[in-house]
């Protein structure tokens, strides 16, 4: 696609380069002269559309490579997130069953607590 471009570019320059040459020719007709600015300027619209189309596919190009990076980055967002949420039930569910046993050793150092301060009172 490249080498493509790079031919069609390569041409343009000529066919641009002998309008030039013929434009400013001294010795040709007015008619002739005419000719070759009529047909640069053809030329010129031509490469402005081939730029324009190339510029769209492009475009077109990267939106689409855009989607796909950020359609993979969602779905590795979305793992990260029922791991994590999964961690966190897990958490949860530990919390349930740790927290009536430490309320439960808490109340009884309370207790302890509080029998040593009226042993030592």
């Amino acid at each position: 696609q490249r080498k493509e471009l790079a031919a069609s570019l390569a041409k343009l320059k000529d066919e641009l380069t002998k309008s030039t040459v013929e434009i400013l020719n001294p010795e040709a007709p007015v008619w002739q002269k005419r000719d070759a600015a009529s047909e640069r300027r053809i030329l010129l619209q031509n490469a402005a559309k081939m730029a324009q189309s190339r510029l769209e596919t492009a475009k077109a190009q990267a939106a689409g490579a855009l989607e796909v990076h950020i359609g993979t980055a969602e779905k590795r967002l979305e793992k990260v997130a029922a791991h994590e949420m999964g961690q966190l039930q897990f958490l949860d569910e530990a919390m349930d069953e740790l927290s009536p046993a430490l309320t439960r050793r808490l109340d009884q150092a309370l207790q302890e607590k509080i029998q040593e301060l009226h042993q030592a009172g």
